[in-house]
């Protein structure tokens, strides 16, 4: 998670609050059970018993960077509830979208983020623009809306990387360094796109 929110920052695609990550755990975590729990605002049944770690809402990548107990938790999935086992909550504003793409068991991790390219993109194609191959992108939603989430595992099915029109991007791979890598093409991408 340190990892990840270093290359967040220092790429500039996390400023302030904005971006967050999380990471499921390949085996299940074998501590015990959490006291605090909250309710997933999705049902997803595909990550009964998961441990997936996940930024707090509203925490900056300095914080995850400084301090991970007080801006990352480490969650038990159990029948639509987050069982906090360590760390912090409230999980990220985004949950619905990291559940429902982890859910899909294309990797392990997922990453959005708030890239410039992104916006000006946006502002520049207001109506959308079909993307190279290898990148889906979807329509403005309310971030965090369940609209986003099914909206953004559809675009999945066929892609890693999603842009998000007027907001930023999400990657799911099976590494941080993956992830990054899908981001950076993204960018790169979009840039040209502009400056061509």
């Amino acid at each position: 998670m340190q990892e990840a929110a270093l290359n967040l920052r220092d790429h500039g695609w996390a400023k302030g609050s904005s971006g967050n990550i999380s990471i499921r755990l390949s085996t299940p975590f074998s501590g015990d059970p959490g006291k605090l729990y909250y309710n997933a605002p999705l049902k997803v049944p595909e990550l009964e018993g998961s441990h997936i770690l996940i930024t707090r809402a509203g925490s900056t990548m300095e914080e995850v960077i400084g301090d991970p107990e007080g801006s990352i938790g480490l969650f038990g999935y159990h029948e639509g509830k987050l069982d906090l086992v360590w760390g912090s909550g409230p999980p990220t504003s985004e949950l619905s979208s990291h559940l429902l793409i982890l859910s899909m068991k294309k990797g392990n991790v997922v990453m959005h983020c708030h890239m410039d390219a992104v916006l000006r993109f946006s502002s520049n194609h207001p109506g959308g623009r079909t993307l190279p191959g290898g990148f889906g992108s979807v329509g403005w939603f309310e971030p965090g809306s369940p609209e986003l989430a099914f909206a953004t595992m559809n675009a999945m099915k066929e892609h890693n990387t999603v842009l998000w029109m007027g907001h930023g991007a999400i990657s799911c791979a099976g590494s941080v360094d993956e992830c990054i890598g899908n981001l950076l093409e993204l960018e790169r991408e979009l840039e040209e796109i502009l400056d061509g």
